[in-house]
């Protein structure tokens, strides 16, 4: 896995895999694995002339078209593997539409007390079996919105350890159609996730993104915090919007 160095903010950073051809791909605290875009040249012949070898133009063709269907039939596949793990979370989330499910299950939020755009209900035991297999009916964690009578559930988010190859996380959810991203570059403060930090320096969305910086701002630095993440919203209707970051 490789990054490059420019930065559009200190915060997202995107990892891609070896055969993609990436343009800019880092931006300092969250990577994210994207799709697989396969790409082959038809290798012609060192003559002026294709006339001096006639069916030069035609294999070449021929072969285009061979790598374009076997392109069409692996995305086809991989959509329809999407498709079935949206079907299946869909139908196993029902249920946690009443948050107070959530938490009978285990399901516990982080931070309710802070203001976030999205709680995350978490089931350290489902966190746990997540780093040995994948099971698309038990993501580690619940989305929900916080209302005023209590929380609206959004999506769920699957994980994997923080070593898990691109290929490994391919299998589990094809990256062609899904964003795997971690949190990296992480400056806590003193404190750790409390209210107390500056949160404007430190933390997820904090101005820190160096470990120098981290250093002298007395915080504790994380090279990655967390492992792998991909949250999917399956009740959204377009495949962009179930699988957005």
């Amino acid at each position: 896995m490789t990054f490059s160095h420019k930065t559009e903010s200190p915060r997202i950073a995107k990892a891609i895999m070896p055969w993609t051809k990436p343009s800019n791909i880092w931006n300092g605290r969250l990577t994210i694995l994207v799709g697989i875009r396969l790409s082959g040249e038809c290798a012609m012949p060192a003559t002026d002339s294709l006339q001096s070898e006639p069916c030069a133009a035609l294999r070449c063709a021929s072969l285009v078209v061979l790598m374009g269907s076997m392109l069409w039939l692996g995305q086809g596949l991989l959509a329809r593997r999407a498709d079935e793990i949206v079907r299946s979370l869909r139908e196993a989330l029902a249920k946690y539409k009443d948050y107070r499910m959530a938490l009978a299950d285990g399901y516990e939020p982080a931070h309710p007390k802070v203001p976030q755009p999205h709680y995350h209900f978490t089931s350290k035991k489902r966190g746990f079996t997540a780093a040995f297999r994948f099971d698309p009916v038990e993501p580690t964690s619940l989305l929900y919105k916080k209302t005023a009578s209590g929380y609206e559930l959004e999506g769920a988010m699957y994980t994997a350890r923080k070593g898990m190859s691109e290929d490994r996380l391919n299998e589990r959810v094809p990256l062609s159609v899904a964003q795997w991203h971690a949190h990296i570059n992480i400056c806590l403060p003193p404190g750790g996730l409390t209210r107390r930090g500056d949160w404007k320096k430190f933390g997820f969305k904090g101005a820190i993104a160096t470990e120098q910086e981290c250093q002298q701002a007395g915080g504790r630095f994380f090279p990655q915090i967390y492992g792998w993440m991909l949250h999917v919203y399956p009740f959204e209707q377009s495949p962009e919007k179930i699988w957005t970051h």
